[in-house]
């Protein structure tokens, strides 16, 4: 009897602690999903990537069988992942989370990123994207600026300079190093108050 009860116990303080999420979260919006992906597996015949801007879990690429770049892994290749945190591409510490949110439609083009899933139609802005389908609340776009999986690269990029703190920058030494240019590829703004209201 005391066994039964502290199991119970057990087992209901862990739920209340750590909020495991409702089955419903990840089956309701299933369908819409996987039928975009498939849309954009019958539209591709090569190596692309997606990604969902309003993700499920963070393994939505497994779930619904896509290539993407957001991913929680315990197996993980801390080289690669180090690299893409350098770029932009979230992967603190010990690398088992890498992140696609907020990054550079130059680094969509460069990765690879040929579509994305939005659940919020009347805000997503995105140069170079199309909206090319919908399914319940999700709409997909497809991104006319995306390169192919591979590409060779001399082998001076290796001595790139990558700033830990800095990923516009990275990006930009990446591009130019590649490309054989000189350009600036991104612009600082120092935002204006124009209001304020119970500050």
């Amino acid at each position: 009897a005391e066994a039964l009860v502290n199991t119970n116990s057990m087992i209901h303080g862990i739920l209340d602690d750590w909020n495991y999420a409702s089955r419903s979260l990840y089956t309701d919006p299933y369908p819409d999903l996987k039928a975009l992906v498939n849309e954009t597996k019958k539209d591709s015949d090569s190596f692309y990537r997606l990604e969902n801007l309003d993700p499920v879990s963070a393994n939505d690429s497994i779930n619904y069988g896509y290539s993407g770049i957001s991913l929680f892994s315990s197996i993980r290749n801390r080289n690669s992942s180090s690299y893409l945190d350098k770029l932009g591409f979230r992967s603190r510490g010990t690398n088992l989370n890498i992140r696609y949110n907020n990054n550079t439609l130059l680094m969509d083009g460069f990765t690879g990123i040929k579509y994305n899933i939005s659940k919020n139609k009347s805000t997503f802005s995105k140069y170079g994207f199309r909206q090319a389908g919908q399914s319940g609340d999700y709409t997909l776009y497809q991104n006319v600026n995306a390169l192919p999986l591979a590409f060779t690269a001399p082998l001076s990029v290796n001595d790139v300079e990558q700033p830990v703190t800095d990923n516009l920058t990275s990006q930009t030494n990446l591009i130019n190093t590649l490309s054989g240019l000189n350009e600036q590829y991104f612009t600082f703004y120092t935002p204006t108050l124009k209001n304020q209201l119970n500050t």
